[in-house]
């Protein structure tokens, strides 16, 4: 019973050890496993043909993980040298300590718990309905935020190239914003194939 397997690993994480029969009555208010089970699912659902298609390989998966992960981190890290190597160094080293902590406790959360719901999944698992819900709109407003800014950097550096009015800079929001889109909503190997260009 999937539901069974489900409670069994609710406990596991939260450090109870119990049989599948003590934990299939249990009852779990904040997240019940039924809507656990129901946010566990592929984006492309049933649709096989969809998958074989793609026909990704490693540098598809590398490609997607680096234009994804530091779009638009490099941006700023000109502007850390104005205090100095060894300042910038420190603030880089602490950032670095940091994000690995970050990847090695999600390392740790993936492999305790396999889960297709990203952050908002494993929150609302682990943690109940409401921390997911707000872990879900922090996530969210990071894509926007995340999205808006990369816009905003690549406009100023269109503006700096082809040296044009600092007023018309909107223009070239709107144009980075629909090929994107199209690209996007077109999907499937046009879009990995972009991702692949811009790595």
């Amino acid at each position: 019973n999937s539901e069974a397997k489900m409670n069994v690993a609710l406990a596991t994480i939260a450090g109870k050890r119990s049989s599948p029969a003590e934990t299939q009555s249990d009852d779990r208010s904040s997240s019940s496993t039924e809507e656990v089970l129901d946010l566990q699912g592929d984006q492309f659902g049933d649709n096989k043909e969809e998958i074989s298609q793609l026909n990704l390989s490693y540098y598809d998966m590398w490609a997607l993980g680096l234009t994804t992960a530091i779009g638009g981190h490099y941006f700023a890290w000109n502007e850390g040298l104005v205090i100095g190597f060894g300042g910038f160094f420190v603030a880089l080293f602490l950032i670095s300590t940091a994000y690995l902590s970050l990847v090695l406790c999600m390392a740790e959360l993936s492999s305790a718990l396999p889960f297709a719901g990203g952050a908002y999944g494993i929150a609302r698992v682990t943690l109940g309905i409401f921390p997911g819900y707000l872990v879900s709109i922090c996530d969210s407003y990071k894509s926007v935020i995340y999205v808006s800014l990369a816009v905003f950097s690549a406009g100023q550096i269109f503006t700096i190239i082809f040296q044009t009015n600092q007023d018309l800079e909107y223009l070239y929001w709107a144009i980075i914003f629909t090929v994107y889109l199209s690209v996007l909503t077109y999907g499937g190997r046009v879009f990995l194939q972009g991702k692949f260009r811009l790595a």
